[in-house]
């Protein structure tokens, strides 16, 4: 039976054409990853905090009837906030990455009295702080957080605490410190975004995933050779191919920061 050259040489032109565009996908994807890995630096100290809750307990004012005493003292107004940091970066913090005269502390805008402080849930059981009770009882804008036994703080490391004080609510509240060459290492985070750290939806990854393939559609069909005597060839084959590398970048970023949070922070959220 005689061989239909025709056919033959159209479908060794499909198969080329399509293991193109397999190659093309694959300098992607390992454009992407190179890309991440090249440009990575040494991890540099970061920690987060967040003002969970915060609450007016009691307030006499508004019934001269009622009297709270502590320690003997008369005091008008009772309020609670929920406080909580974490090591939100990979490098271990320490004493070797907190300036020893400027260690961490929770920073109060005002100056109240401290009626007490305690943590309500930590990362692991054997994180601790010196002298978390130091400031009861007493008339302070800070609270020192010195961690016990020379400890440190790995990624997802931290503890949330409970503090009553004397005030009101809306005395503000922050972390305070200095970080060995990290000039931006303490920021905040809405308390509202702490359960999205760090992932992506799955209709993102469905939209990313999208566009790559449609990315990758294109530069398939240009490769035909109908496309490569085109005068804009050269420019259009170049701009798909940063903008599918862009994509996997993309996809590949998500994904890593997704894999790399993880549950660290469920002992926040969870509150």
């Amino acid at each position: 039976m005689p061989v239909n050259k025709t056919t033959t040489a159209k479908k060794n032109d499909a198969f080329l054409h399509t293991w193109k565009s397999v190659v093309w996908m694959l300098i992607g994807v390992v454009a992407g990853w190179a890309l991440t890995n090249l440009t990575e630096t040494k991890p540099y100290a970061q920690i987060s905090y967040s003002t969970l809750k915060r609450n007016m307990l009691a307030n006499v004012t508004l019934n001269p009837n009622i009297i709270i005493l502590y320690h003997g003292d008369t005091i008008n107004k009772v309020s609670f906030v929920e406080f909580s940091f974490w090591n939100d970066n990979d490098a271990t913090i320490d004493s070797n990455t907190i300036a020893p005269l400027n260690g961490l502390n929770i920073k109060i805008s005002d100056s109240v009295k401290i009626l007490s402080v305690t943590m309500n849930s930590r990362s692991r059981d054997n994180l601790a702080f010196d002298s978390l009770h130091s400031t009861e009882n007493r008339i302070t804008n800070t609270i020192p957080l010195r961690l016990s036994n020379n400890d440190g703080l790995d990624f997802g490391d931290g503890a949330t605490f409970d503090i009553l004080y004397a005030g009101d609510t809306t005395t503000a509240w922050s972390l305070d410190g200095r970080l060995k060459n990290s000039p931006n290492g303490i920021s905040r985070v809405d308390p509202k975004t702490i359960d999205s750290l760090g992932k992506t939806s799955a209709v993102g990854y469905i939209v990313l995933s999208l566009l790559i393939v449609l990315s990758a559609w294109g530069i398939y069909r240009l490769t035909k050779p109908k496309y490569k005597n085109d005068k804009d060839f050269k420019p259009r084959i170049i701009i798909l191919s940063i903008v599918f590398v862009g994509f996997a970048f993309w996809f590949y970023t998500c994904a890593h920061n997704q894999y790399r949070y993880g549950d660290r922070l469920q002992w926040v959220s969870k509150q």
